[in-house]
């Protein structure tokens, strides 16, 4: 059972803690500034540029956050092709085409194309992958897009 300020753990419900709100207000708030940041920004500089700093400027935020967690370490070896093809997706793929979305269309549109791509996603895994897509999963992406 899923409640806004309950956590299922196992059999027992877990308290969320307020500052859990709070981050994740910040979290959104961050990334929807990002895409006004990155559409000032490449009025500044070419979108490869763009995509280069913006991983260069989330390396060390994400370093400080295995550390902290101390969950920093090296990867296992079947661990690598997997990491390196999210890295792709996640940076060059997808901050890709949203820094050439923007250099093209605005903000907005730009949002709008960058929110379609989970619906797409696991469309995709529907087809490809015959991964299941319930109706809970996809009121979920409507809700989203």
């Amino acid at each position: 059972m899923y409640n806004a300020f309950f956590k299922t753990d196992g059999a027992e419900r877990v308290k969320i803690p307020p500052i859990d709100y709070l981050i994740i207000f910040a979290a959104v708030t961050i990334w929807g500034g990002s895409f006004a940041s990155t559409k000032y920004a490449l009025g500044q500089a070419e979108p490869i540029l763009v995509i280069w700093l913006r991983l260069l400027t989330g390396m060390p935020v994400l370093l400080a956050g295995v550390i902290a967690d101390k969950s920093l370490r090296m990867p296992k070896k079947e661990e690598f092709w997997p990491l390196l093809i999210m890295g792709f997706q996640g940076i060059l793929f997808h901050q890709g085409i949203q820094s050439y979305a923007m250099e093209t269309a605005g903000a907005a549109n730009a949002n709008w194309m960058m929110v379609a791509s989970p619906a797409l996603v696991a469309l995709l895994g529907w087809i490809f992958l015959k991964n299941e897509f319930l109706f809970p999963d996809y009121s979920g992406y409507r809700c989203r897009s």
